[in-house]
């Protein structure tokens, strides 16, 4: 099982590395801002509370998706392989019961699972500052743009999150899938109506017109990235379209920790199919 870990880890160090060295070139140095490539404003600062997610509900078998990569030998994660998920504190939804599960900044090898690799101990520079305006689904929001100096200042956007894949709810017009709806409320208790930082990767938008983006915000002081939290919460998975594979290893390590902790929808419905 370790050598298949460790072929794997190499593929995938393989795509990160050019990834990388795309996004690179593409950037020249400079800092992207929506459709314009402006430089942001210094980011303020946030302090307010994380609400608590939702309650998980009765287990169900319902196939879901699909999970990039496939779950190593030995650690998938059929119902009763390992313990539920500890039930989140108070479980009301109130801010300021929990504190985010996922890592904040300035640790290696998080869950000891995957690779060491540094995460950023703040959030990057480069960002465009916005407020979380509605919640579509797991993966996708909706935001105002309130960085000042920003072309699209004060208008309202869609943000596809980079790097995970959610069970769709219906709202977009794909299938209701299982977890779709627990994903999707988790998701709103999680960035619902939060001063967000959008960082974009290789690419500025996808196919349907949506904004791509790794979106951070500040819990405590620290940096969390919700792309990240998600999957380490086990409401979403690592999927990957090329180039944009910036923190490729770091969701990657989330989610082999969410199989470990039986968490979401690998409790559920035994991940996304």
């Amino acid at each position: 099982m370790r050598h298949i870990r460790a072929l794997l880890l190499a593929v995938v160090l393989l795509v990160v590395s050019f990834g990388q060295a795309m996004l690179a070139t593409a950037q020249d140095d400079e800092c992207f801002a929506i459709s314009t490539g402006e430089s942001s404003l210094p980011r303020s600062i946030e302090e307010d509370p994380l609400p608590t997610p939702p309650p998980l509900p009765g287990e169900s078998s319902a196939p879901g998706g699909v999970v990039l990569p496939p779950p190593l030998p030995g650690e998938s994660v059929a119902p009763g392989d390992v313990g539920p998920p500890p039930t989140p504190p108070g479980g009301s939804g109130a801010p300021g019961d929990v504190i985010p599960s996922g890592q904040p900044g300035g640790s290696s090898a998080p869950s000891g699972n995957g690779p060491a690799f540094d995460i950023p101990d703040e959030i990057p520079e480069c960002v465009t500052e916005a407020r979380v305006v509605r919640v579509i689904d797991g993966e996708t929001i909706e935001v105002e743009i309130t960085e000042r100096r920003d072309p699209a200042y004060g208008q309202t956007l869609t943000v596809r999150l980079l790097l995970i894949d959610a069970p769709g709810n219906g709202t977009s017009g794909g299938p209701e899938e299982c977890f779709g709806d627990e994903a999707a409320d988790r998701a709103a208790a999680l960035l619902s109506d939060r001063t967000v930082y959008l960082e974009r990767d290789a690419s500025e938008t996808d196919p349907e017109g949506r904004l791509l983006r790794h979106v951070w915000f500040e819990h405590d002081g620290k940096p969390f990235l919700a792309n990240e939290q998600l999957v380490r919460d086990g409401d979403a998975v690592l999927a990957w379209t090329l180039p944009d594979v910036l923190y490729m290893e770091w969701i990657w390590d989330a989610e082999l920790q969410a199989q470990a902790d039986n968490a979401g929808l690998w409790r559920e419905c035994g991940g996304l199919r």
